[in-house]
């Protein structure tokens, strides 16, 4: 336990600040190497992009036999968050990326005295419109709160108020775009 001006501090979690810069570019150049990335992994999946991709306990079929290569084994792991022989691991990515793995923690024993390993985290895309929205919500989450530390009132009125001025914006924007438009034709 750290003492800080006289006060107790628990340990800062593990994780990034107690990996060495090694092991991040380690993992880079084996992603790099191992062609593991969407091109790559969803025509090898049979898929137009990940946001598509189901996984194996999902019912896909394609990538279901033992892993021959490094790009396969990566998808084993982090796309189906499937256990794999330990030693199948190390032999496909090397010794240096599986150090690297277990030292950034991403890799971990499945279970006592089995001798597989399994991915502690999970490759999730949440494609372009999801991200979008959800940032949109976030903002729209942040104006309401700023508005009602301002305004205060009840929640009624700050939605009232909130959509008066949704509308009121849109309105704008929406005369703003059709002069643009206008006067880009008649320049024309």
């Amino acid at each position: 336990m750290t003492i800080v001006a006289g006060l107790a501090a628990a340990p800062p979690p593990p994780g990034a600040p107690d990996v060495p810069p090694t092991a991040f570019a380690v993992l880079r150049d084996a992603l790099t190497a191992a062609r593991f990335d969407e091109p790559t992994v969803s025509a090898r999946l049979g898929v137009p992009s990940l946001y598509d991709v189901k996984r194996l306990a999902d019912g896909r079929t394609t990538l279901a036999s033992t892993p021959e290569d490094a790009n396969a084994t990566l998808v084993r792991l982090f796309i189906d968050s499937e256990t794999l022989p330990t030693s199948l691991v190390e032999r496909l990515l090397g010794s240096e990326v599986f150090g690297a793995l277990q030292t950034l923690k991403l890799v971990a024993p499945a279970a006592e005295g089995t001798g597989s390993l399994a991915a502690t985290a999970m490759l999730l895309v949440l494609g372009r419109t999801l991200a979008i929205t959800i940032g949109v919500w976030i903002v729209a989450l942040y104006l309401l709160l700023s508005m009602r530390s301002v305004y205060g009132g009840s929640w009624a009125g700050l939605l009232l108020r909130a959509f008066v001025l949704f509308v009121s914006y849109t309105v704008l924007v929406g005369l703003a775009t059709a002069g643009l438009v206008v006067a880009a034709i008649l320049l024309r």
